[in-house]
């Protein structure tokens, strides 16, 4: 998840709380630091998952792939590195 998509988060969190108050807060790079130091967020980059795929195995079946993409529209198509993501938020909104 992006720092700004946070940052635009709780910019829609205060204006739920204060739908009346016309603030000028600004929710910078430092609020987002601090914010996620008092939360205990911390960024995990994952390495060598690229390292892991036999590229003589993905191009073999690259062909069977792509016939068995073609029966699907472009906009049912997803990552699934991001699919976990995408079910989740559906559950927070």
């Amino acid at each position: 998840m992006s720092g700004d998509l946070i940052k635009e988060k709780a910019a829609i969190i205060l204006k739920a709380l204060y739908p009346k108050d016309i603030t000028s807060f600004k929710f910078s790079n430092g609020w987002l630091e601090g914010w996620k130091i008092r939360h205990g967020i911390r960024e995990y980059k994952r390495h060598g998952e690229s390292g892991d795929v036999d590229l003589r195995v993905v191009g073999s079946n690259l062909p069977m792939l792509r016939n068995i993409l073609r029966m699907y529209l472009l906009g049912n198509l997803c990552n699934m590195d991001e699919t976990a993501f995408f079910y989740q938020l559906l559950t927070l909104t």
